[in-house]
């Protein structure tokens, strides 16, 4: 073979190999390119604490979760600090969600505690929109933490039984009873105890 023909035969040959090889690389360079700007994006969106709030918001659902039980909003007057032998004059004040039927209010104090009226069975109509307020008065007999037990139903034209929630406020009386309140709320073991407690039975 001529020395001319070959050199053409080579470099002809040369020239369709490099342009192969330009054919396959260039798909591959796009592919991986395109798969660093999905990267890039999918990491600049995880670190902006703006787009997480948003993601987060839009899949958290609202909740309109109300408590099983009678629906009864309950709050009262006391200040949470009692002294032996002082009386303290207290607010129960309850507002009801119903419009009829009637409402029961029962007081249970532990016996440490002087609770006035006598009279600790109430009975209400539920057919005004208004607050229904009770007027007591309790005086502590001894130092230390009691309770006054808030029992309360409702029966309207609708049920086929009275629906309960009962309530409870806690007096802490004298010295040992603030020193009581201190411990509770320096503990991290312990829970806050509040003035007021709930607790709902069906």
């Amino acid at each position: 073979m001529e020395l001319p023909v070959l050199i053409y035969k080579l470099l002809t040959d040369w020239s369709f190999a490099v342009i192969r090889m330009i054919a396959i690389i260039l798909p591959l360079c796009a592919i991986m390119l395109s798969a660093c700007n999905t990267e890039d994006n999918g990491s600049a969106q995880s670190h902006n604490p703006s787009v997480v709030a948003e993601k987060n918001t839009a899949e958290t659902p609202k909740s309109n979760y109300r408590k099983p039980g009678a629906a009864i909003d309950f709050e009262h007057t006391y200040d949470g600090i009692s002294a032996i032998g002082e009386t303290d004059n207290i607010q129960l004040i309850f507002t009801e969600q119903y419009n009829n039927g009637q409402m029961r209010v029962m007081l249970n104090a532990d016996q440490e505690l002087n609770i006035k009226p006598a009279k600790q069975d109430f009975l209400f109509s539920m057919d005004s929109q208004q607050p229904h307020q009770i007027e007591i008065s309790v005086e502590p007999q001894t130092e230390g933490k009691y309770y006054l037990n808030i029992f309360t139903s409702v029966l309207t034209d609708e049920m086929q039984q009275p629906k309960t929630r009962v309530f409870a406020i806690a007096f802490y009386v004298g010295d040992q009873g603030q020193k009581k309140t201190t411990d509770e709320k320096s503990s991290p073991e312990n829970v806050i105890v509040l003035p007021s407690q709930e607790t709902v039975t069906e």
